[in-house]
Order: C-alpha cells, then sequence, then structure tokens
C-alpha cells in the first residue's frame, strides 16, 4: 500500500509540471489574459468629474460608483461568429464595447439624482452621459428644436451627417409632473460601419431645455437573440435544478447524521462551517457596489437605496447562516462515513500523524491544481478548435468591481471549502458507502456541482456541464486516493491561480505582490496548520513522559 501511494505521489510530480507548462502557454496564447487598459479606476472617476465639472455642476461632496462594463450581447455575437478580429479591425472608436460606468449621486441621501458617464478605458474619452434634469425647469423646448439639440450632440461625438428619428413614448408612461423628455435615436448606417449584422444604436434624450443623455447600444440579429435568451432559460433551470439535488445531499446529511453511529467531529465541522459563513458574508458584500448602481439604475432615491441597501446586508447574513449552517451538517456527517468507507479520506486533527499529513495534503494540493490547470486547458482547446465553443466578456465577477478588488481571490478558500467538503467528503463518500462503485460515487455528485456552474458565460450553455462532470469524477477519484485535504487545498490553488492571473499580468506593483501572497497562503496556512500541531504533539509527548 505505500508503495502504491509513492508510485501516486511520482505520476502526480509528473501531471503537475506538465500541467503548470501548459497552462502557461494557453494563458501566453490567450490575448485576452494578458489584456490591459491604459484608464484605470481612479483615472476614470477624475476624467468623469472634469466632464461634470465642465458641464457646470458641482461636483464636491457627492458620491460615486466605478464599475467595469460592456456591451455583454455584442461581445457574444461577435465571439460566436468568428467576428472579433474583424470587429477590431473596423474599431468604432466613438461606441467601445467595454467602458468604465461612472456614476455620481448627492452623498445626502436625498432623491434620486445621478450623473452618469461611460469612459473608453484605453483612451479616456467620454463616449456616453446621462443626467437627471431638474423637474422645476420651465418652457420646455419640443419639435425641431429639439431635435436639432439631438443632432448636435450627435454631431459634437463625430457623427456629422447623423439625422435623428423621434421615438415615440406612450403618455400612460409619463409619470404626474414629469417634465416632458423627448427621445430621439440614430442608427449607424452599414455604409460607415458594417461588422457582421450588427447594429449600432445612438439615443439622445431632451429634457425641458436641454440635452439629458447621449447613450449608445449594440443591437445583435433577433435570431441571435432568440437563441442566447433560450440559452440563459435553460442555464437558470440547471442551476435551478443543482440547488435542488444540493438542498437533497443536505437533507441526506441531516438524516444519516442521527443514523451513523460513529465518533462525529464536532469541532473541526464548526471551525469549517464558521470560516465559510465569514467567507461566504464576504464575498457576497464585497459586491456591493455593483448592488448600488442596480438601485441607481432602477431609479430609487436615498431612502430607497439605503434600504435596499439594508435588505441585502440582511439577506447575505441570513443566507450565510444557511449555508454555513448546511456545511457544519455536511462535514460532520462525511467525517463519520469517512471511517466506515476509508479512515484515510480525513484524518482527524488529534490523529498523531495529522500535522505531516496536512503538510503533505498541500504540497499534493499544489501539484493536482498545476494538473487540473493543464487537464482544463485541453478541454477547451478541444472544444473551441473542434466543437464552437465560444465565451462572452462577462463582468459580474470582475475584482474591478468590487469594493475591495483584492479580497477577489479569497472566494477561492470558499469554494475549496464548501464545495469539496459537500460534493467530494459527502458526496462521494456518501454514494461509495451505500452503492460501493467508485465510477457512480464520483459521477452523481459531480452532475450535481457540475450543474450549479450552467451560467457562465461559456456557450453553449451546457459546456460547462460536460467539463465539470468530467473534471468532477477526476477530483472524486483524487478524493479517493489522496483524501479531503488534498482535494481542498488543490481546489483553492487551482481558484486562486485564476483569480490572480490579472494582478500578476496587469496589474501594479501593489497588485503583483498581493497576487504572489495570495499563490503563497496556501503555504503559510499548511505549515501554520503543521507547526500548532506539532506543538500539541510536543506537548503530548511531554505529558505521556510524567
Amino acid at each position: 500500500m505505500k508503495r502504491g501511494k509513492s508510485s501516486r505521489d511520482k505520476y502526480l510530480w509528473v501531471a503537475g509540471i506538465l500541467g503548470i507548462l501548459l497552462f502557461l502557454l494557453f494563458t501566453w496564447l490567450d490575448p485576452s489574459a494578458t489584456e490591459t487598459h491604459a484608464v484605470d479606476q481612479d483615472q476614470a472617476l477624475a476624467k468623469a468629474i472634469a466632464h461634470w465639472q465642465q458641464a457646470g455642476l458641482e461636483t464636491q461632496g457627492l458620491k460615486s460608483t466605478v464599475l467595469m462594463d460592456g456591451e455583454q450581447l455584442a461581445n457574444g455575437y461577435l465571439s460566436k461568429n468568428h467576428l472579433r478580429d474583424l470587429y477590431d479591425t473596423q474599431l468604432l472608436q466613438q461606441a467601445p464595447l467595454v467602458y468604465w460606468k461612472v456614476t455620481l449621486y448627492p452623498a445626502s441621501g436625498v432623491g434620486n439624482d445621478h450623473f452618469e458617464v461611460r469612459i473608453d478605458p484605453d483612451t479616456g474619452a467620454v463616449v456616453a452621459w446621462s443626467r437627471s434634469v431638474n423637474t422645476s425647469e420651465p418652457d420646455p423646448i419640443e419639435g425641431a428644436a429639439a431635435k436639432g439639440l439631438a443632432q448636435q450632440a450627435l454631431q459634437a461625438r463625430g457623427f456629422a451627417d447623423a439625422v435623428v428619428q423621434p421615438v415615440a413614448v406612450p403618455p400612460e408612461t409619463r409619470k404626474p409632473r414629469e417634465v416632458p423628455v423627448q427621445t430621439f435615436e440614430y442608427v449607424v448606417p452599414a455604409t460607415q460601419w458594417a461588422v457582421g449584422d450588427l447594429q449600432v444604436k445612438y439615443n439622445v434624450s431632451v429634457t425641458g431645455q436641454q440635452v439629458s443623455e447621449v447613450s449608445y447600444a449594440y443591437l445583435v440579429p433577433a435570431e441571435f437573440l432568440t437563441w442566447h435568451e433560450r440559452q440563459e432559460r435553460i442555464g437558470m433551470i440547471l442551476t435551478g435544478l443543482s440547488l435542488l439535488f444540493s438542498f437533497g445531499l443536505t437533507v441526506l446529511a441531516f438524516v444519516y447524521l442521527f443514523l451513523i453511529s460513529q465518533k462525529k467531529p464536532w469541532w473541526s465541522a464548526l471551525g469549517l462551517g464558521v470560516l465559510t459563513v465569514a467567507l461566504f458574508a464576504l464575498a457576497n458584500l464585497n459586491e456591493l457596489p455593483t448592488i448600488q448602481q442596480q438601485f441607481l439604475g432602477q431609479g430609487l432615491g436615498g431612502v430607497g437605496r439605503s434600504f435596499g441597501t439594508a435588505l441585502v446586508i440582511f439577506g447575505v447574513v441570513v443566507l450565510g447562516l444557511l449555508v454555513g449552517a448546511a456545511t457544519y451538517v455536511l462535514i460532520l456527517t462525511g467525517g463519520m462515513l469517512t471511517k466506515e468507507v476509508n479512515p484515510a479520506l480525513w484524518t482527524p486533527r488529534r490523529a498523531r500523524n495529522w500535522s505531516a499529513h496536512v503538510r503533505g495534503a498541500m504540497w499534493r494540493g499544489y501539484l493536482l491544481a498545476f494538473a487540473w490547470l493543464g487537464l482544463q486547458g485541453i478541454f477547451y482547446l478541444v472544444a473551441e478548435k473542434g466543437f464552437g465553443v465560444w465565451y462572452e466578456e462577462d463582468f459580474s465577477m470582475s475584482p474591478s468591481n468590487m469594493w475591495f478588488p483584492l479580497l477577489f481571490p479569497l472566494m477561492a478558500w470558499l469554494a475549496g471549502i464548501q464545495e469539496e467538503t459537500t460534493y467530494r467528503l459527502f458526496g462521494v463518500t456518501f454514494f461509495k458507502r451505500y452503492w460501493k462503485n467508485s465510477l457512480v460515487a464520483c459521477l452523481l455528485p459531480a452532475m450535481i456541482w457540475a450543474l450549479g456552474h450552467s451560467l457562465y458565460s461559456v456557450y453553449p450553455i451546457y459546456t460547462r456541464f460536460i467539463e465539470l462532470s468530467m473534471f468532477g469524477v477526476v477530483i472524486g477519484y483524487c478524493y479517493l486516493w489522496w483524501g479531503i485535504e488534498t482535494v481542498i487545498f488543490a481546489h483553492v490553488v487551482f481558484d486562486t491561480i485564476q483569480m490572480v492571473i490579472p494582478f500578476l499580468l496587469g496589474g501594479d506593483g501593489k497588485e503583483i505582490s498581493v497576487g504572489v501572497l495570495y499563490l503563497l497562503l496556501p503555504i503559510v496556512v499548511g505549515y501554520a496548520l503543521h507547526l500548532v500541531r506539532t506543538r500539541n504533539e510536543v506537548e503530548s509527548d511531554s505529558t505521556a513522559l510524567l
């Protein structure tokens, strides 16, 4: 048995080295991995403030949100139809696909006034803007005069021959006492810009006596839009199934918690459960800037935003406690099941070899993560070249849009602990205990886990299900061979490496340093646990001698 483990470790070294070399190669060949922007968040905010000050707005005392955003559907259309290179050669500089969205709003929390600007992250130019207008403004202009103002606004954006058309607004949609808003649109003709069937439409709004909005949107073909909406619905259904089956696993864990007569790992489960709650809350509250922007987009006033934010925080805390409680139960039951399947799957904290085991699990975790990275790279190389898999640029989880961007890689620890204890420690062990077959025991939890990743912007939408079902089987066997500590470390390292890539390749000195620290954090944790246990062992040995 010892010889078998040594042989596996030897092959693991080879797989790890090959995997990290493949990952580095794929990263080097991927232009999006090394893509950086000339204008950072602070510069975008400064340019937005300068724009509004030039327009006569007093910006002193205004709060702000600065988020990276973009035309996701247009990005997807270009990727699906292999038009990215053509788009790059015919770049419409007035309407970048990716932009900084800067919103200024009153610090007092009174009213729903806000002033929004889109900043080109490569040139720093203002490419779109909108503002609220004082509702007490008298004598609004209408008709030809309003149309003239709209055309002047577009001419200032570089469209000298633009002819805008009025957009009819149903009277029933207008609110009482609301200043009349006249909206005009302009579709850039194909003679000026054409990439596939993609179109660019500008909206210009005139409120009262001034232009209150100049914005643009990319229009994708109706066929693509219908297909995309159907893919999103399928993704929602698959994610719902994952939540349902994961809840079923939790119920099973709770029932078997009282049916299995083994010693329960109370303190280990409690510690990991509390850590899960803390990481869950931190990860979700770190997305508050995006939530604030959504409230502003919905026209919520200061009171509405404050109430909505409080409600979100309350919901995160409650949901975090539920996730932590579920993790606690899953670890308790999974820990007891390991004693009936294979005690080596989880080495108890009080075991005599615990410190050496944790240290070894940490190093194996790095090697496994390297191997998995290479395996994932091969999967997507085959998927893209052979099966037409493609991606959309999704900014919902961008570090740039987080409260504290440098805390983003901590999510790797949440995923590593919560997912591995749910789908491997309990899921694989449970099915291995009662169905015996290792392949089935690894496959069923892997499929549930894979379904939960269906809303990632990888298309067709079933791609991630196939990828992670296969990948989950590999992780399941790694768990059966090396135990839960190893796969937790491996999952953490795997996610951390991918999360710190933007810091390492596109960041400044501080971000690069933080990225390196996150890469080394599993080593710090592994050795800290090793040293704590070593001290306990020394104390235990001293007591025994007395």
